[in-house]
């Protein structure tokens, strides 16, 4: 019944405290601010000497709970769980009348009032702290979309707000309405987006973010594109003297190029940047050098102090140079030229992001200090150097010669110089089609730049197209392939592979003729349905065998020792004529053929007719029913004879002898044939002898 009576006490006590939470704040309210995820001191003190025992509660509408007890020691075993190894006092000091409780890691569920509560030798003394917890505004970021602009802070507290300006001023629509979210720890994220005037193009957007305790503006520009050589250019990041608290640089407003997190703090250099970046300046503009076309793009400088971030945006854009593009292995000429008399010196420099390298130095053609990479391989036209002609040849082209080169060329009025851009290609020049059961794969090799693959079909199908993969030489060229499964319904269908880059493309058709049957006199194959001219043509046997190879149009074919014999005469469409012909010229035949733009492969299955097979089993089914009557015919010859001697012995030795033969069932054509033989040949033999036989009874 006691325990019971506490309880209801214990309650009663509960709801008193908050009711009193409830009501205004009192006079005697110390206030307290603190900072999300920081530490907080909620202070407390007492008199009268040592305390008993101190006790904070936390008194809040939904709950009161207990922070923090101590009792000569500090307890925990009634704290409320969300304070759990947050709080703690200040033990060296609480014999000093110090009952501050320390907090830590601050959250927005913190705030509220708090009684604390002591029990020295005068009785019990209460302190009440009202505590307010921020989460001021840190950092303001934009994201640009089109011609939008959204300015936007994350995890604030309390609720902000969000206001637009420019400078100078403008009349231009400032959609200022802001999206504001809650998380959950009741942090508030703000944004607001604009339009941007095409027109005032100088405009300084500014975008401030505020809270009953912070503020912070954050500033948004865009310069004009920069244009700058190849070999140095500097960026400014603002046009204020404003001091450098931080400062980050980005390309394409993702890849940081460096990080500066403070003013006495040395720049951090991503590693992709490092040969490229130079000096960075106290009022944070960025020096480039070793520039290619790769560093073309976007810079943002955001700059930082305490009060304000300033963002400027700057496209960066190199000079136009002379573009040269050569072929993979060719002859090469990079075009210079100069003005105002002899020239004392030429010399050319290869400009790469690794390393700047001499490729000709001229003053009487001197090669000592001329890269090994370009060692008997470029040359002057020494005969119209007189003329202002500086040209330099290079031979055997590589991918790696490809990039900016400078001509520096010495007269008597000064240094003169040119810059030229070599563009190395290797073009598309062969596709080829391998088939392994139903997989049909289309590959490329030895290009540049790296290429792309497409199919298509004629006519037009849902084919399941596999993954087209690229492989780099050593050479730093590529090689391409891709395959697809061959449609078991759509036989009639054309497969075409496409491989590209961006100078040149090349595309290959891919066919299957049903089986062609041909006796074994003479056969003609047709090579394409299109009448595509011809400039190459290459017939195989069995995919790798080959018959015979046409690499030009007007050149005789050279046809395989092996098939000399079969070859009666190639089309000038491609066709294929095959003469004395056997079984083992039974199998699959490949026709390539090629002109400039693409390349055209019909497979065609060659079968022999079967009627010549059941001819030859008729001569074969001849022989033996022939030898069959023989067998037969010999027999009855010989009784027919013995039978006609014993008749001479009862009769006149001159009675003439007849033999007449039927034979059933036997083929009668050759059975009559022989038998008018041997009856021609019993009547050569001597009616004194009638037991001699003739040569073909003898045979027999």
């Amino acid at each position: 019944m006691s325990q019971r009576v506490l309880m209801n006490k214990n309650k009663l006590y509960k709801n008193i405290l908050i009711f009193l939470c409830m009501l205004p704040f009192s006079k005697g309210d110390t206030e307290v601010s603190c900072v999300f995820m920081e530490r907080c001191i909620l202070p407390c003190s007492f008199t009268d000497g040592a305390a008993d025992f101190i006790k904070w509660i936390h008194l809040s509408p939904e709950v009161s709970e207990l922070a923090h007890r101590y009792y000569n020691k500090e307890k925990h075993e009634d704290q409320g769980q969300n304070y759990t190894n947050r709080t703690s006092l200040f033990m060296n000091q609480i014999s000093n009348g110090n009952a501050s409780l320390q907090l830590t890691g601050v959250k927005i569920q913190d705030q509220g009032r708090y009684h604390c509560y002591t029990k020295t030798i005068t009785g019990i003394q209460k302190s009440s702290i009202l505590l307010k917890v921020d989460a001021p505004v840190s950092k303001i970021s934009f994201d640009r979309v089109g011609n939008r602009i959204t300015c936007s802070s994350n995890w604030i507290y309390p609720e902000p707000e969000l206001t637009w300006s420019t400078s100078p001023p403008s009349n231009m629509s400032l959609q200022n309405t802001a999206s504001v979210q809650q998380t959950e720890q009741q942090l508030y994220n703000i944004s607001s987006s604009l339009i941007l005037s095409d027109s005032d193009t100088h405009l300084i957007y500014s975008c401030i973010v505020s809270t009953r305790t912070s503020s912070r503006r954050a500033t948004w520009r865009q310069i004009s594109s920069l244009h700058a050589n190849y070999t140095e250019a500097t960026i400014s990041c603002s046009a204020s003297n404003t001091s450098l608290t931080s400062l980050i640089w980005r390309f394409n407003h993702s890849q940081i190029i460096l990080n500066k997190p403070g003013p006495d703090v040395t720049p951090t250099v991503s590693e992709e940047w490092r040969q490229h970046v130079k000096e960075v300046s106290e009022s944070g503009s960025l020096t480039l050098q070793n520039l290619t076309s790769h560093q073309e793009g976007t810079y943002t400088c955001e700059l930082s102090n305490s009060e304000e971030t300033m963002i400027t945006v700057i496209s960066l854009r190199m000079n136009s140079d002379t573009e040269v593009s050569c072929v993979f292995m060719e002859r090469c000429i990079l075009p210079c030229s100069f003005t105002d008399g002899a020239a004392d010196f030429i010399k050319w420099i290869h400009l790469s992001p690794e390393v700047s390298e001499l490729a000709h130095y001229y003053n009487k053609e001197k090669h000592e200090d001329q890269g090994q990479n370009y060692t008997n391989r470029t040359s002057l036209f020494m005969n119209q150097i007189s003329n202002g002609n500086a040209s330099l040849q290079l031979t055997g082209v590589k991918i790696q010669d490809q990039g900016r080169y400078h001509c520096y060329t010495k007269t008597i009025t000064g240094i003169q110089k040119s810059s030229i851009l070599l563009k190395v290609d290797a073009p598309v020049s062969k596709i080829s089609f391998d088939r392994v059961g139903n997989r049909i794969t289309c590959s490329s090799n030895w290009i540049h730049p790296e290429p792309e693959l497409t199919w298509s079909t004629s006519p037009p199908s849902n084919m399941s197209l596999q993954n087209t993969t690229s492989v780099q030489t050593e050479q730093q060229l590529y090689n391409i392939s891709s395959s697809l499964i061959l449609s078991d319904s759509d036989t009639h269908l054309i497969y075409s592979c496409i491989v590209s880059t961006r100078t040149s493309s090349r595309r290959a058709t891919w066919r299957q003729i049903s089986s062609l049957h041909a006796n074994y006199t003479e056969a003609t194959i047709s090579c394409s349905a299109s009448n595509t001219s011809l400039t190459s043509l290459i017939w195989r046997f069995n995919h790798s065998q080959i018959i015979l190879n046409k690499p030009g149009p007007d050149v005789t074919p050279t046809v395989s020792e092996e098939w000399r014999q079969h070859v009666k005469d190639v089309s000038e469409s491609g066709s294929l004529t095959l003469q004395n012909l056997t079984s083992h010229q039974e199998g699959t035949y490949t026709c390539e053929l090629s002109n400039s733009e693409e390349t055209m492969i019909t497979v065609i299955s060659l079968r022999m007719n079967s009627e010549n097979s059941v001819n030859v089993g008729g001569i074969i089914g001849g022989v033996f029913a022939a030898a069959a009557a023989v067998v037969v015919v010999g027999p009855l010859i010989f009784w027919k004879k013995r039978k006609g001697q014993q008749d001479n012995n009862r009769r006149s030795n001159n009675e003439e002898i007849n033999i007449r033969m039927e034979v059933q069932g036997a083929d009668e054509g050759l059975i009559s044939d022989f038998c008018r033989v041997s009856s021609d040949d019993n009547q050569m033999s001597s009616p004194s002898s009638p037991l001699q036989f003739s040569e073909a009874d003898s045979a027999v």
